[in-house]
């Protein structure tokens, strides 16, 4: 019966969206949602059974409400759109501003990014009941999903995802969760994102890679991670920066050896030339200046363990 409600989910790209603890838990909710598949019924039966969710009442788990939530959200907006003549949510969404408004609140983006800020779980489904999606955005074009995952805050990264959060979404500049996650250095959100599916070398508007975040930073337990997930260790920005010339440039050996380990190419040129071996030998950078000079001889002398073509010679220290 559960892949029955599974093929209507993915008849409409919701696959995602598939109950699978409530499935397994509440075998006969599932049944009588099969039964109002396709009618307006089924949104009254979804509001009932999150209003008896409430917090003061004896609802199901947390794990559960959360996937009620979403799966209702995606039956109203997504698969009835044009049979949604009446806003079957108007009263859900009437008590959910009123209880907002009580603690404070008003369900607006701002105050949503800012209780994901404070780490208050119990706000997303009263800000989702509410009317707002689960990825709304706020000035910057993050999503919840995306400040939860710049500052760190992986139970809250959990529950969005629960809810239906966008794994995939970016902010105005291209900028994805695992963009900021690797960024900032966040080891256990990046594990999760990329058990959940975050693409490893998701690009910026501008060509920036999480590797290349990482390593601009010195995280070199992340760069390994990355590449393990199948990172792509000499990726480019779009004007050419790869993450060796990020590590190099803010002084990151650890970070560059990691990179040098698995590959990296210390001859790879910016595109008005320069290298990370040019901007360690510039900077005076005496140890990194003679590890990447190394690393480039024993390529250019073994270029097939790297897939390596010369393209242009070392540089003399005077």
């Amino acid at each position: 019966m559960s892949e029955t409600l599974r093929h209507h989910l993915e008849r409409y790209e919701l696959g995602e969206r598939y109950p699978v603890i409530l499935a397994a838990r509440y075998p006969r909710i599932v049944e009588h949602i099969l039964e109002l598949w396709g009618s307006p019924k089924l949104s009254a039966y979804f509001e009932e059974l999150l209003i008896m969710d409430r917090p003061e009442r004896q609802g199901f788990p947390p794990e559960v409400g959360a996937e009620l939530m979403s799966l209702a959200f995606a039956y109203d907006h997504v698969v009835m759109p044009q049979q949604a003549e009446v806003d079957v949510w108007s009263h859900v969404h009437e008590k959910a501003q009123e209880e907002l408004v009580q603690r404070g609140l008003d369900a607006t983006p701002r105050d949503f990014h800012q209780s994901v800020s404070r780490g208050d779980q119990g706000a997303i489904g009263l800000f989702l009941r509410a009317g707002l999606p689960v990825d709304a955005r706020d000035e910057q074009e993050w999503t919840p999903l995306i400040r939860s995952a710049f500052e760190g805050n992986l139970p809250m990264l959990e529950a969005l995802l629960k809810a239906g959060a966008a794994i995939h979404a970016h902010d105005a500049d291209g900028y994805g969760v695992l963009h900021w996650a690797a960024l900032k250095g966040h080891e256990a959100v990046v594990e999760f994102l990329l058990q959940h599916g975050a693409r490893v070398d998701a690009t910026s508007k501008h060509g920036f890679t999480p590797l290349i975040q990482a390593a601009s930073q010195g995280h070199a337990k992340l760069i390994r991670r990355l590449i393990a997930a199948g990172a792509q260790i000499n990726a480019t920005t779009f004007d050419g920066w790869t993450a060796l010339h990020k590590a190099v440039a803010n002084d990151h050996i650890d970070a560059c050896v990691a990179l040098l380990d698995h590959g990296a190419d210390p001859l790879a040129a910016y595109q008005d030339g320069t290298t990370p071996v040019t901007i360690a030998l510039q900077t005076n950078r005496p140890r990194l200046y003679e590890l990447l000079n190394m690393a480039a001889r024993l390529r250019q002398r073994r270029p097939e363990a790297y897939n390596y073509v010369p393209q242009s010679p070392l540089i003399k220290k005077d």
